[in-house]
């Protein structure tokens, strides 16, 4: 059954979103080992909610985020898809399975109009109530995904 589960989740997200299950994968191991770096584990499940609510916000059929222009009804129906989806569907590396500190939650990765661009929103949270929101942002160069860029987004007490 599980695997039949997946087959179908793979097709949806290849044919619907054009974005093969390696781009995915690549682009989320990257982000996870980023956090990594500093004993942060990504918790098990995608978090879009605060992406969703910034592509909802444009009043056009495009979304400009960091300066990456995105189809606004391409990008919130791949967002809604994989909302609260198992991060693992992608990935072997370790993830947290409980809400314990330190903590990070990932979006899943959007993709640019011309595909050549994505990026993953993530939340993490140092300890008690503080915290930080980041863009992650990659591009494809020479047929693979690089981490070019992570923008701050906010840093607050009381997060």
């Amino acid at each position: 059954m599980r695997n039949i589960v997946l087959l179908t989740f793979l097709l949806i997200l290849t044919n619907v979103f054009g974005q093969s299950k390696n781009d995915y994968k690549s682009i989320i191991e990257i982000t996870i080992t980023e956090y990594k770096t500093d004993n942060i584990l990504i918790y098990e499940r995608f978090d879009n909610k605060s992406l969703l609510i910034k592509i909802k916000e444009s009043d056009s059929k495009n979304v400009e985020l960091r300066n990456i222009l995105f189809d606004k009804k391409k990008t919130e129906t791949a967002l809604k898809k994989l909302k609260n989806n198992q991060i693992s569907d992608f990935t072997t590396l370790e993830l947290n399975e409980t809400e314990e500190k330190p903590i990070a939650y990932i979006s899943s990765p959007i993709f640019s109009k011309n595909n050549t661009k994505a990026i993953i929103y993530g939340k993490q949270f140092i300890g008690g109530f503080t915290g930080n929101s980041s863009y992650f942002i990659f591009e494809k160069l020479d047929e693979k995904w690089k981490l070019i860029k992570i923008e701050l987004e906010r840093s607050v007490l009381g997060f």
